[in-house]
């Protein structure tokens, strides 16, 4: 035999009654741990980066120059509507009809007088290229 071997234990025991307890408190404090790291990690929300001026004033010039885009477009459709419009027997519902989603912008692209021709664009409307890119990338 090559140590002192305790009556009654089997080779395959490598740890003692009291070494064992020790290890069944280690390894529950280390579940414990990892589950509460695990919980603060998932609900724990990114801190969000507050933008730079710089990118705020960027950002009010895209959505100025897509908004002139919508208005540009709207009034180009009224435009052509008002026309088709004129021989109708009630304008407003006709207008109504074919301008669809857009007749929110008839006032403004008459100057608010019903079946004016369209008014002048803002000379600050972008292109019909820059609007493009603007809406669909």
């Amino acid at each position: 035999m090559n140590g002192p071997e305790q009556p009654g234990a089997s080779a395959m025991e490598v740890f003692t009654k009291e070494e064992k307890k020790y290890l069944r408190r280690f390894k529950f404090i280390l579940v414990v741990a990892a589950v509460l790291l695990g919980a603060i990690f998932v609900f724990m929300e990114p801190k969000e980066r507050e933008a730079s001026p710089s990118e705020t004033a960027k950002a009010r010039e895209l959505a100025y120059e897509q908004s002139l885009c919508r208005l540009r477009d709207a009034c180009t459709k009224y435009d052509r509507v008002r026309l088709e419009c004129a021989t109708a027997g009630n304008f407003k519902t006709c207008l109504r009809i074919k301008m669809d989603k857009d007749i929110q912008y008839t006032d403004l692209c008459s100057g608010y007088n019903e079946g004016a021709p369209a008014v002048p664009l803002d000379p600050n409307t972008p292109n019909f290229v820059r609007c493009f890119v603007l809406n669909n990338f």
